[in-house]
């Protein structure tokens, strides 16, 4: 992992540098990839598995530092606003695809991370058999740090309905 790791240090760095300033922001990057590790370690996956999910857990976000910090940290988002922060899986994509060789199973995953399996997520609408695994890993364990550790969700719990995630079981969605 380290060979693959060490080149992508300093942006991973600016990165949760960044995002640790803003409120709500602190630590979510440092959760979401120990979150989704601990998942897919559950899960069995393989150590290629794990390293491709640990660097995409890390960088879901790493579209933000295109977005003015207005955008990410505003609690109630006009349509035009909600417009622009929906695409910082794109402009993350952007930033890694200008990294040589840089691993595009990680790329999936940040620009697929806001997918839902029910087709109404962004930035495609992709459905369950069209987004990676690592990307719905990624995924759930986001929206779970969202809910229980910023301040627009307080009460630490989500409902099932309705949220377009399906479940993992025997290393795939059902």
């Amino acid at each position: 992992m380290s060979k693959r790791f060490s080149p992508n240090v300093d942006l991973a760095v600016q990165h949760i540098n960044v995002s640790a300033s803003d409120a709500g922001q602190h630590y979510h990057s440092l959760n979401v990839m120990i979150l989704a590790l601990m998942l897919g370690q559950q899960l069995g996956l393989e150590e290629d598995e794990m390293e491709k999910l640990s660097l995409g857990g890390l960088l879901h976000d790493i579209g933000f530092l295109r977005l003015s910090k207005e955008i990410v940290c505003k609690k109630k988002m006009s349509k035009a606003e909600m417009a622009i922060f929906r695409e910082h899986p794109k402009y993350g994509v952007a930033m890694l695809s200008a990294l040589p060789d840089f691993c595009p199973e990680v790329m999936k995953i940040v620009y697929q991370h806001h997918e839902e399996c029910n087709g109404k997520g962004y930035p495609k609408r992709l459905e369950a058999d069209q987004i990676s695994p690592l990307a719905k890993i990624v995924a759930v364990v986001d929206t779970y740090d969202r809910l229980i550790n910023t301040e627009r969700c307080k009460s630490g719990t989500f409902s099932s309905q309705g949220n377009g995630f399906h479940v993992w079981k025997e290393r795939r969605f059902v």
